[in-house]
Protein backbone atom coordinates (compact mmCIF):
# COMPACT_ATOMS: atom_id res chain seq x y z
CA UNK A 1 0.00 0.00 0.00
CA UNK A 2 1.40 3.30 -1.06
CA UNK A 3 -0.46 6.47 -0.40
CA UNK A 4 2.16 8.85 -1.63
CA UNK A 5 0.72 7.30 -5.26
CA UNK A 6 -2.89 8.98 -4.36
CA UNK A 7 -3.64 11.99 -6.57
CA UNK A 8 -3.54 15.88 -4.48
CA UNK A 9 -7.79 15.79 -4.89
CA UNK A 10 -7.73 12.65 -3.23
CA UNK A 11 -5.70 13.86 -0.09
CA UNK A 12 -8.13 16.95 0.52
CA UNK A 13 -11.09 14.62 -0.06
CA UNK A 14 -9.66 12.80 2.73
CA UNK A 15 -9.62 15.36 4.98
CA UNK A 16 -12.48 16.38 7.19
CA UNK A 17 -13.57 18.91 10.06
CA UNK A 18 -15.97 18.91 12.87
CA UNK A 19 -16.14 21.58 15.65
CA UNK A 20 -15.86 19.70 18.95
CA UNK A 21 -16.06 21.60 22.62
CA UNK A 22 -15.56 24.92 21.13
CA UNK A 23 -12.83 23.59 18.89
CA UNK A 24 -12.12 22.05 15.89
CA UNK A 25 -10.88 18.60 15.21
CA UNK A 26 -9.78 17.23 12.32
CA UNK A 27 -10.31 13.58 10.76
CA UNK A 28 -10.16 11.25 7.91
CA UNK A 29 -11.12 8.47 5.90
CA UNK A 30 -8.51 6.28 7.18
CA UNK A 31 -6.90 3.75 3.87
CA UNK A 32 -5.75 1.02 6.24
CA UNK A 33 -9.01 0.68 8.11
CA UNK A 34 -11.45 2.76 5.86
CA UNK A 35 -13.40 4.12 8.55
CA UNK A 36 -13.14 7.57 10.14
CA UNK A 37 -10.48 8.05 12.21
CA UNK A 38 -10.22 11.48 14.52
CA UNK A 39 -6.74 12.51 15.07
CA UNK A 40 -6.36 13.81 18.98
CA UNK A 41 -6.41 17.31 20.14
CA UNK A 42 -3.14 15.94 21.60
CA UNK A 43 -1.37 16.00 18.47
CA UNK A 44 -3.30 18.76 16.64
CA UNK A 45 -3.20 21.32 19.51
CA UNK A 46 -6.87 23.38 19.94
CA UNK A 47 -7.91 24.38 16.50
CA UNK A 48 -10.04 27.37 16.51
CA UNK A 49 -11.34 27.50 13.34
CA UNK A 50 -12.16 25.15 10.14
CA UNK A 51 -9.58 26.96 8.06
CA UNK A 52 -6.83 26.55 10.97
CA UNK A 53 -7.88 22.76 11.25
CA UNK A 54 -7.52 22.12 7.27
CA UNK A 55 -3.98 23.84 7.55
CA UNK A 56 -3.14 21.34 10.15
CA UNK A 57 -4.44 18.55 8.26
CA UNK A 58 -2.41 19.64 4.96
CA UNK A 59 0.84 20.28 6.77
CA UNK A 60 0.72 16.91 9.05
CA UNK A 61 -1.79 14.64 7.68
CA UNK A 62 0.25 12.99 5.13
CA UNK A 63 2.56 12.23 7.43
CA UNK A 64 0.04 10.76 10.01
CA UNK A 65 -1.25 8.31 7.68
CA UNK A 66 1.87 7.34 6.24
CA UNK A 67 2.68 6.52 9.98
CA UNK A 68 -0.53 4.44 10.34
CA UNK A 69 0.62 2.56 6.42
CA UNK A 70 3.96 1.63 8.36
CA UNK A 71 2.10 0.44 11.30
CA UNK A 72 -0.20 -1.94 9.09
CA UNK A 73 2.61 -3.37 7.00
CA UNK A 74 4.61 -3.80 10.37
CA UNK A 75 2.15 -6.62 10.83
CA UNK A 76 2.20 -8.23 7.70
CA UNK A 77 4.65 -11.33 9.77
CA UNK A 78 1.01 -12.97 10.42
CA UNK A 79 1.07 -14.16 6.88
CA UNK A 80 4.33 -16.37 7.89
CA UNK A 81 2.24 -19.37 9.10
CA UNK A 82 5.59 -20.73 10.66
CA UNK A 83 6.05 -17.64 12.96
CA UNK A 84 2.85 -17.46 13.72
CA UNK A 85 2.73 -21.18 15.05
CA UNK A 86 5.37 -20.75 16.84
CA UNK A 87 4.00 -17.32 18.33
CA UNK A 88 0.78 -18.78 19.24
CA UNK A 89 2.15 -21.39 21.41
CA UNK A 90 4.72 -19.72 22.84
CA UNK A 91 2.21 -17.09 24.08
CA UNK A 92 0.02 -19.43 25.65
CA UNK A 93 2.87 -20.90 27.75
CA UNK A 94 3.92 -17.11 28.68
CA UNK A 95 0.18 -16.17 29.76
CA UNK A 96 0.09 -19.14 31.64
CA UNK A 97 3.20 -18.56 33.84
CA UNK A 98 3.21 -15.37 34.18
CA UNK A 99 -0.60 -13.98 33.16
CA UNK A 100 -0.03 -10.56 34.33
CA UNK A 101 3.80 -9.40 33.10
CA UNK A 102 2.65 -11.43 29.78
CA UNK A 103 0.62 -8.76 28.03
CA UNK A 104 3.12 -6.18 28.05
CA UNK A 105 5.66 -8.84 26.95
CA UNK A 106 3.31 -10.03 23.85
CA UNK A 107 2.32 -6.98 22.70
CA UNK A 108 5.81 -5.58 22.06
CA UNK A 109 7.17 -8.74 20.56
CA UNK A 110 4.19 -8.71 17.85
CA UNK A 111 4.08 -4.96 17.90
CA UNK A 112 7.76 -4.77 17.09
CA UNK A 113 10.30 -7.42 18.28
CA UNK A 114 8.82 -9.97 15.38
CA UNK A 115 7.77 -7.32 12.53
CA UNK A 116 11.42 -6.06 13.01
CA UNK A 117 13.00 -9.42 11.63
CA UNK A 118 10.18 -10.70 9.76
CA UNK A 119 9.16 -7.19 7.89
CA UNK A 120 12.54 -4.69 8.04
CA UNK A 121 15.28 -7.27 7.67
CA UNK A 122 13.19 -10.36 5.52
CA UNK A 123 14.66 -12.82 8.01
CA UNK A 124 11.58 -15.89 8.06
CA UNK A 125 14.40 -18.29 9.65
CA UNK A 126 14.65 -17.53 13.42
CA UNK A 127 18.60 -19.03 13.41
CA UNK A 128 19.74 -15.42 11.77
CA UNK A 129 17.74 -13.53 14.09
CA UNK A 130 20.46 -13.04 16.62
CA UNK A 131 23.02 -11.80 13.71
CA UNK A 132 21.03 -8.39 13.82
CA UNK A 133 21.29 -7.08 17.21
CA UNK A 134 23.22 -4.24 15.98
CA UNK A 135 20.35 -3.30 13.35
CA UNK A 136 17.65 -4.10 15.73
CA UNK A 137 18.75 -1.61 18.32
CA UNK A 138 19.23 1.28 15.22
CA UNK A 139 15.97 0.54 14.14
CA UNK A 140 14.18 0.44 18.03
CA UNK A 141 15.64 3.72 18.38
CA UNK A 142 15.97 5.70 14.91
CA UNK A 143 13.05 3.80 13.22
CA UNK A 144 10.45 2.11 15.51
CA UNK A 145 7.15 4.00 16.82
CA UNK A 146 4.28 3.95 18.62
CA UNK A 147 0.57 3.96 17.41
CA UNK A 148 0.23 8.11 17.90
CA UNK A 149 3.59 8.37 15.96
CA UNK A 150 5.94 8.74 18.93
CA UNK A 151 9.63 7.40 19.09
CA UNK A 152 10.17 4.67 21.59
CA UNK A 153 11.56 5.70 24.90
CA UNK A 154 14.84 3.49 26.06
CA UNK A 155 13.00 1.52 28.86
CA UNK A 156 10.24 0.78 25.97
CA UNK A 157 13.30 -0.37 23.29
CA UNK A 158 14.56 -2.28 26.07
CA UNK A 159 11.37 -3.97 26.80
CA UNK A 160 11.29 -5.04 23.36
CA UNK A 161 14.90 -6.42 23.42
CA UNK A 162 13.81 -8.30 26.41
CA UNK A 163 10.29 -9.75 25.34
CA UNK A 164 12.53 -10.73 21.49
CA UNK A 165 15.26 -12.40 23.73
CA UNK A 166 12.52 -14.59 25.94
CA UNK A 167 10.96 -15.66 22.44
CA UNK A 168 14.59 -16.31 21.32
CA UNK A 169 14.92 -18.46 24.23
CA UNK A 170 12.00 -20.61 24.04
CA UNK A 171 12.69 -21.45 20.38
CA UNK A 172 16.02 -22.71 21.75
CA UNK A 173 14.66 -25.07 23.90
CA UNK A 174 11.98 -26.27 21.96
CA UNK A 175 15.18 -26.38 19.74
CA UNK A 176 13.58 -24.08 16.77
CA UNK A 177 16.98 -22.63 16.99
CA UNK A 178 19.94 -24.56 16.83
CA UNK A 179 22.39 -24.08 19.92
CA UNK A 180 25.27 -22.99 18.00
CA UNK A 181 23.05 -20.55 16.39
CA UNK A 182 21.45 -18.80 19.82
CA UNK A 183 22.87 -14.99 20.23
CA UNK A 184 21.03 -13.10 23.17
CA UNK A 185 20.36 -9.65 21.73
CA UNK A 186 21.80 -6.68 23.57
CA UNK A 187 19.90 -4.16 25.60
CA UNK A 188 20.45 -0.38 25.94
CA UNK A 189 22.70 0.87 28.59
CA UNK A 190 20.03 2.82 30.39
CA UNK A 191 22.64 4.47 33.35
CA UNK A 192 23.92 6.27 30.38
CA UNK A 193 20.83 6.44 28.30
CA UNK A 194 18.96 8.05 30.70
CA UNK A 195 21.00 10.38 32.06
CA UNK A 196 18.99 13.12 33.67
CA UNK A 197 20.04 16.85 32.55
CA UNK A 198 18.05 19.96 33.63
CA UNK A 199 14.95 19.21 31.76
CA UNK A 200 14.31 16.80 33.79
CA UNK A 201 13.63 19.25 36.61
CA UNK A 202 11.00 21.59 37.34
CA UNK A 203 11.43 24.58 38.25
CA UNK A 204 9.77 26.79 41.11
CA UNK A 205 8.70 29.08 38.53
CA UNK A 206 6.56 26.36 36.61
CA UNK A 207 5.67 24.74 39.00
CA UNK A 208 3.72 27.40 40.62
CA UNK A 209 2.32 28.83 37.51
CA UNK A 210 1.22 25.16 37.20
CA UNK A 211 -0.47 25.34 40.62
CA UNK A 212 -2.40 28.43 40.69
CA UNK A 213 -4.02 27.17 37.20
CA UNK A 214 -5.23 23.73 38.61
CA UNK A 215 -6.07 26.00 41.90
CA UNK A 216 -8.46 27.65 39.49
CA UNK A 217 -9.27 24.78 37.28
CA UNK A 218 -9.58 22.22 39.43
CA UNK A 219 -8.36 22.00 43.64
CA UNK A 220 -8.34 18.31 43.63
CA UNK A 221 -5.77 18.42 40.88
CA UNK A 222 -4.15 21.30 42.47
CA UNK A 223 -3.80 19.42 45.82
CA UNK A 224 -2.07 16.51 43.84
CA UNK A 225 -0.19 18.31 42.03
CA UNK A 226 1.24 19.61 45.37
CA UNK A 227 1.86 16.35 46.91
CA UNK A 228 3.43 15.53 43.80
CA UNK A 229 5.74 17.69 43.78
CA UNK A 230 6.72 17.25 47.78
CA UNK A 231 6.91 13.18 48.25
CA UNK A 232 7.52 12.05 44.67
CA UNK A 233 4.57 9.51 43.71
CA UNK A 234 4.17 8.15 39.95
CA UNK A 235 0.61 9.42 39.17
CA UNK A 236 -0.77 6.21 39.65
CA UNK A 237 0.08 5.53 42.90
CA UNK A 238 -0.80 8.72 44.04
CA UNK A 239 -4.53 8.21 42.40
CA UNK A 240 -4.72 4.85 44.32
CA UNK A 241 -4.38 6.08 47.76
CA UNK A 242 -6.85 4.99 50.31
CA UNK A 243 -7.22 7.02 53.37
CA UNK A 244 -6.16 4.66 56.22
CA UNK A 245 -2.78 4.60 55.07
CA UNK A 246 -2.21 8.11 56.25
CA UNK A 247 -0.07 7.74 59.10
CA UNK A 248 1.36 10.56 61.84
CA UNK A 249 4.31 8.19 62.64
CA UNK A 250 7.01 7.46 60.26
CA UNK A 251 9.52 3.96 61.03
CA UNK A 252 12.39 5.47 62.75
CA UNK A 253 15.44 4.66 60.42
CA UNK A 254 13.63 6.75 57.63
CA UNK A 255 12.48 9.92 59.77
CA UNK A 256 16.18 10.01 61.42
CA UNK A 257 17.31 9.88 57.81
CA UNK A 258 15.10 13.13 57.05
CA UNK A 259 15.02 15.01 60.43
CA UNK A 260 18.64 14.26 59.87
CA UNK A 261 19.12 16.79 57.07
CA UNK A 262 16.68 19.01 58.83
CA UNK A 263 13.66 18.09 56.99
CA UNK A 264 10.71 17.94 59.74
CA UNK A 265 8.74 14.78 59.21
CA UNK A 266 4.77 15.41 59.81
CA UNK A 267 3.92 11.71 59.15
CA UNK A 268 3.75 9.28 56.40
CA UNK A 269 2.31 7.33 53.73
CA UNK A 270 2.47 3.39 53.88
CA UNK A 271 2.13 2.51 50.11
CA UNK A 272 1.59 -1.46 49.54
CA UNK A 273 -0.39 -1.48 45.67
CA UNK A 274 -1.63 0.93 43.18
CA UNK A 275 -4.75 0.48 40.79
CA UNK A 276 -4.45 -2.26 38.54
CA UNK A 277 -6.71 -0.32 35.49
CA UNK A 278 -5.36 3.43 34.23
CA UNK A 279 -8.51 4.72 35.50
CA UNK A 280 -10.78 4.38 38.85
CA UNK A 281 -13.64 1.93 38.80
CA UNK A 282 -15.59 0.26 41.46
CA UNK A 283 -17.10 -3.14 40.89
CA UNK A 284 -19.34 -4.50 43.94
CA UNK A 285 -17.22 -1.65 45.95
CA UNK A 286 -13.99 -2.78 45.40
CA UNK A 287 -11.48 -1.27 43.39
CA UNK A 288 -8.76 -4.05 41.56
CA UNK A 289 -5.14 -3.40 42.57
CA UNK A 290 -2.04 -4.49 41.05
CA UNK A 291 1.43 -4.82 43.15
CA UNK A 292 3.68 -1.72 42.55
CA UNK A 293 6.18 -0.82 40.08
CA UNK A 294 9.17 -3.33 40.24
CA UNK A 295 7.55 -5.50 42.75
CA UNK A 296 6.06 -8.64 42.14
CA UNK A 297 3.35 -9.29 44.42
CA UNK A 298 1.31 -7.49 46.96
CA UNK A 299 2.38 -7.35 50.60
CA UNK A 300 4.18 -5.80 53.13
CA UNK A 301 7.72 -7.11 52.03
CA UNK A 302 6.99 -5.21 49.10
CA UNK A 303 5.46 -2.11 50.68
CA UNK A 304 6.41 1.58 50.42
CA UNK A 305 7.04 4.24 53.06
CA UNK A 306 7.19 7.11 52.06
CA UNK A 307 7.49 10.66 54.76
CA UNK A 308 5.62 13.89 54.58
CA UNK A 309 8.20 16.30 55.05
CA UNK A 310 6.12 19.57 53.95
CA UNK A 311 3.43 20.65 56.28
CA UNK A 312 1.24 22.52 53.46
CA UNK A 313 1.33 18.48 51.90
CA UNK A 314 0.74 17.20 55.26
CA UNK A 315 -2.49 19.13 55.51
CA UNK A 316 -4.03 18.89 52.11
CA UNK A 317 -3.48 15.18 52.81
CA UNK A 318 -5.39 15.34 56.51
CA UNK A 319 -7.96 17.44 55.01
CA UNK A 320 -8.46 15.05 52.63
CA UNK A 321 -8.36 11.99 55.35
CA UNK A 322 -11.22 14.06 56.57
CA UNK A 323 -13.14 14.13 53.90
CA UNK A 324 -13.03 10.49 53.58
CA UNK A 325 -13.83 9.26 57.06
CA UNK A 326 -16.58 11.20 57.17
CA UNK A 327 -17.74 8.64 53.93
CA UNK A 328 -16.25 5.37 55.59
CA UNK A 329 -19.02 6.33 58.60
CA UNK A 330 -21.52 6.96 55.87
CA UNK A 331 -20.32 3.78 54.16
CA UNK A 332 -20.96 5.93 51.15
CA UNK A 333 -18.34 3.11 48.72
CA UNK A 334 -19.23 0.31 50.67
CA UNK A 335 -17.74 -2.11 53.69
CA UNK A 336 -13.70 -1.98 52.05
CA UNK A 337 -11.62 0.82 53.03
CA UNK A 338 -9.36 0.54 50.63
CA UNK A 339 -11.94 1.91 48.29
CA UNK A 340 -12.21 5.22 50.03
CA UNK A 341 -9.52 7.48 48.40
CA UNK A 342 -7.60 10.24 49.39
CA UNK A 343 -7.90 11.96 45.84
CA UNK A 344 -11.31 10.36 45.23
CA UNK A 345 -13.09 11.67 41.85
CA UNK A 346 -9.16 11.98 40.58
CA UNK A 347 -8.92 10.37 36.99
CA UNK A 348 -5.61 9.58 35.41
CA UNK A 349 -5.80 10.81 31.64
CA UNK A 350 -8.23 13.79 32.92
CA UNK A 351 -5.68 14.94 35.35
CA UNK A 352 -2.84 14.82 32.77
CA UNK A 353 -4.80 16.54 29.83
CA UNK A 354 -5.35 19.54 32.63
CA UNK A 355 -1.82 19.66 33.43
CA UNK A 356 -1.34 19.67 29.76
CA UNK A 357 -3.58 22.55 29.20
CA UNK A 358 -1.71 24.39 32.27
CA UNK A 359 1.52 24.19 30.23
CA UNK A 360 -0.21 25.25 26.91
CA UNK A 361 -1.38 28.30 28.59
CA UNK A 362 2.38 29.49 29.38
CA UNK A 363 3.49 28.60 25.84
CA UNK A 364 5.59 25.22 27.10
CA UNK A 365 5.67 21.13 26.02
CA UNK A 366 4.34 19.86 29.11
CA UNK A 367 6.39 16.91 30.39
CA UNK A 368 3.28 15.13 32.64
CA UNK A 369 3.49 14.70 36.04
CA UNK A 370 6.66 12.28 36.49
CA UNK A 371 8.91 15.41 35.99
CA UNK A 372 8.00 15.59 39.65
CA UNK A 373 9.32 12.59 40.80
CA UNK A 374 12.84 13.44 39.57
CA UNK A 375 12.88 16.51 41.25
CA UNK A 376 12.31 15.02 44.17
CA UNK A 377 14.99 12.27 43.63
CA UNK A 378 17.24 15.29 42.94
CA UNK A 379 16.87 17.25 45.86
CA UNK A 380 16.79 14.26 48.04
CA UNK A 381 20.87 13.59 46.10
CA UNK A 382 21.37 16.72 46.60
CA UNK A 383 20.84 16.64 50.54
CA UNK A 384 22.78 13.68 50.65
CA UNK A 385 19.44 11.25 52.08
CA UNK A 386 21.74 8.01 51.92
CA UNK A 387 20.89 6.36 48.57
CA UNK A 388 19.16 3.06 50.03
CA UNK A 389 16.47 5.22 51.59
CA UNK A 390 15.58 7.12 48.62
CA UNK A 391 15.75 3.66 46.63
CA UNK A 392 13.26 2.26 49.48
CA UNK A 393 10.84 5.18 49.50
CA UNK A 394 10.92 6.18 45.92
CA UNK A 395 10.37 2.51 44.80
CA UNK A 396 13.54 2.94 42.70
CA UNK A 397 14.73 -0.34 41.08
CA UNK A 398 18.75 -1.10 41.44
CA UNK A 399 21.24 1.85 40.86
CA UNK A 400 18.47 3.90 38.90
CA UNK A 401 18.80 6.42 41.99
CA UNK A 402 22.64 7.01 40.28
CA UNK A 403 20.84 9.12 37.06
CA UNK A 404 20.18 12.01 39.32
CA UNK A 405 23.68 12.16 41.34
CA UNK A 406 25.65 14.72 38.42
CA UNK A 407 22.66 17.35 38.17
CA UNK A 408 22.33 18.20 41.74
CA UNK A 409 24.12 21.40 41.19
CA UNK A 410 21.01 22.41 38.99
CA UNK A 411 19.40 23.20 42.37
CA UNK A 412 19.86 26.65 43.98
Amino acid sequence: MNFETNAEDMFVKMIKTKKYGGFYSVRYDSPVTGKLTHVSIKRTGRLASKEEAMEWANKHLRNLISEEVKLFERQNWRSNDTIVRHYNEYAKSRLEELPRSAQQDLSMLINFGIPFFICEVKQNDPNTWGDFGEEFMVWLKEGARTRKGEPLTVSSCNKVINSANQFLKWMKKKKIIEYKNFKQLEAFDQRKQNRRGSTDLVTPEVFEKVHSYLKFKNPLYADMWFVQRQMGFRANELLGLPFNWLSDECPDFIKSEFEGKELKVHGSIYLESQPALPYIKRVNGLIERAPLKWRPAIGPDYARTIPVCSEEAWNILVRRYETQCDHWEKQTFGPYKESYLLFDGAQRNRYLDTIREAYEKMGLESDGTHVLRHTVSTEWTYLKISERVCELVLGHKGDAHNRYVHIVGLIN
